[in-house]
């Protein structure tokens, strides 16, 4: 069974509540990174099946020296945070073409809201800290070449900071 059709809806509805008419841009955007999500050696899409999905959002990622508020992005890569009731799955890039899927339990995170600076403009960001080996990023907020409206990354950050935990 495939959980691509409610990430999708998902994302769609969140990528309308950033920057309204943009949500079917933001899903044709993020249609390899659905795939990746499908096609995960984990087989995330067996995993999920009947989970819903909480929150789908667009995000732009740091990885490298995620620390302070605010965090200076440096090597900004885009991709997608899609939250279940336990855990969740973020797929981002890595540079060259590269992307990394994974799924965290949410008891192995801790998250912390700050303040992103992404080409001189203070974006809503969610930083995620992963316990014993899990990963350490710094998510966005944010849709790749479009106009996000600051209120609605606001209140999106702060759903998806407080469903991690937060």
């Amino acid at each position: 069974m495939s959980i691509r059709p409610k990430i999708e809806a998902a994302l769609t509805a969140t990528a309308d509540r950033l920057s309204p008419g943009a949500g079917s841009k933001v899903a044709r955007h993020a249609k390899n990174d659905l795939a990746t999500i499908e096609a995960s050696s984990d087989n995330l899409a067996r995993r999920y099946a009947n989970e819903d999905v909480r929150l789908a959002t667009p995000a732009i990622f740091e990885t490298k020296e995620p620390a302070g508020d605010p965090v200076h992005f440096t090597k900004a890569h885009d991709g997608v945070v899609v939250v279940f009731a336990d855990s969740f799955v973020f797929v981002r890039g890595m540079g060259f073409g590269a992307r990394e899927v994974d799924a965290v339990s949410i008891a192995d995170v801790t998250a912390e809201r700050v303040t992103a600076v992404i080409d001189g403009r203070e974006v809503a960001a969610v930083r995620v800290t992963g316990h014993a080996g899990k990963p350490k990023f710094v998510a966005a907020i944010d849709i790749e070449k479009e106009t996000a409206q600051p209120a609605a990354q606001l209140a999106v950050r702060d759903e998806l900071a407080a469903l991690l935990g937060g």
